[in-house]
């Protein structure tokens, strides 16, 4: 076995670990991908969920405040 030969076999042998540690490494790459997918789609749910209650907290609200206001204004014309 010349110089050659070993060269050849040591170049192989890398390359060969190198490729697999590059799959295992797309691998778990795809797996986090994965899992931040899932954790930005509850986030949207989440941010939906809270835009719906600001939306139904709003027009319940808007009414409750002009409501006030009115009875405040009531109430002080009827003082004088």
């Amino acid at each position: 076995m010349d110089a050659f030969q070993i060269l050849v076999l040591i170049l192989g042998i890398t390359l060969a670990v190198f490729l697999l540690l590059g799959i295992v490494a797309a691998v778990y790459v795809v797996k986090v991908l994965r899992h931040v997918e899932a954790i930005s789609q509850k986030a949207e749910t989440a941010m939906d969920y809270a835009q719906t209650a600001t939306k139904t907290l709003a027009t319940a609200v808007s009414p409750a405040l002009i409501a006030q206001a009115l009875i405040k204004q009531v109430k002080k014309s009827f003082r004088k």
